[in-house]
């Protein structure tokens, strides 16, 4: 650990924390009991149900085929596309790490799933149109991604 943090922080008070935590959890009591007290029950429940929510938006599919959709959607160059869609989620993975103190987890969240749902939605629109013959643009779908 020493290499690992350099000289600046001291093992041993690493340590002493380390082993006050394992005290600690051998007081309170680990596993199922500790996971079902009344004080984890709402963050267990509240972060589940944001686990779940994600898979069931769709946004990960969108992320994972992405370059079988923007083929669909007409666009030469899907790959690129998709590097285009991934490198704007790393981006603003970094952008939302750095403003998840100043504005708050909640208003993040709301924000993100507000946005997610829009962009969600105009890409299904786009996918009718596009199959109807009225839309004929590919590199639309990509800027919504993007957005």
């Amino acid at each position: 650990m020493r290499k690992l943090w350099g000289p600046g922080r001291h093992l041993d008070d690493y340590l002493a924390d380390y082993n006050k935590d394992d005290k600690e959890t051998e007081e309170v009591g680990g596993g199922h009991r500790a996971l079902c007290a009344p004080e984890t029950r709402t963050p267990l429940i509240i972060g589940s149900i944001l686990m779940i929510f994600q898979q069931w938006s769709g946004f990960n599919a969108v992320v994972f085929y992405g370059g079988s959709i923007f083929k669909m959607a007409g666009i030469k160059e899907a790959d690129q596309a998709q590097l285009y869609l991934k490198t704007t989620q790393v981006v603003f993975n970094f952008v939302s790490l750095n403003l998840m103190d100043r504005a708050g987890r909640r208003i993040l969240m709301l924000a993100a799933s507000g946005g997610m749902l829009f962009s969600l939605a105009v890409v299904g629109i786009l996918f009718h149109l596009l199959s109807q013959g009225h839309f004929k643009e590919g590199w639309l779908m990509i800027v919504v991604l993007m957005g």
